[in-house]
């Protein structure tokens, strides 16, 4: 994922580049929960078909930005 300032003055340019480390960071660990949710749910739904369940399930991810 990328982004930045659009028409940003040089003093925007700055601040944006002195919080860029800060974004990377929160969205790291956004992402880091979501691949661990979703590794959780892979691996609960393998049990659940290990185990005669039918299979029909329905899941949806947000992404908030």
């Amino acid at each position: 994922m990328q982004g930045g300032p659009l028409n940003a003055t040089e003093e925007e340019l700055a601040a944006f580049e002195e919080m860029r480390p800060m974004v990377q960071q929160g969205f790291g660990g956004t992402f880091d929960q979501l691949e661990g949710y979703l590794e959780a749910r892979n691996n609960s739904l393998q049990l659940s078909n290990a185990s005669g369940d039918n299979g029909n399930r329905r899941f949806f991810v947000v992404l908030l930005f």
